[in-house]
């Protein structure tokens, strides 16, 4: 290749969530999409990528950021949850007590408060 005139660049342990300078947001995500032994050319800003993916590595379950992503995922979760169940013990014992909310009058005091 280098007696062509192309820059051969070689990337190792690179992660979905990595960059790569000098190539196009899509990169990655077509590389990621490519098996194992497969090459593939690329459209890049003034040219083309020829890459060939030689191997792909299951996940380290046991980085830090792996267990950050797994810890934020978890608490939206049981955020989520927590607030649905409260909402509809709301609705619930709205509809018990036969409240009914005035949206207008609701809006008129807080306009109020403003």
């Amino acid at each position: 290749m280098a007696a062509l005139g192309l820059t051969v660049t070689e990337e190792r342990d690179i992660t979905r969530t990595d960059f790569i300078a000098g190539t196009p947001q899509s990169f990655l995500t077509g590389l990621f999409k490519m098996e194992a032994g497969e090459s593939r050319v690329f459209e890049a800003p003034g040219g083309a990528l020829i890459a060939r993916l030689d191997a792909v590595h299951a996940l380290m379950s046991q980085t830090p950021e792996v267990d950050a992503a797994r810890t934020a995922l978890s608490e939206q979760a049981s955020n989520a949850q927590a607030q649905d169940l409260y909402q509809y013990y709301i609705n619930d014992v709205q509809a018990r007590a036969g409240l009914a909310l005035d949206q207008n009058a609701i809006n008129a005091v807080l306009a109020n408060f403003q």
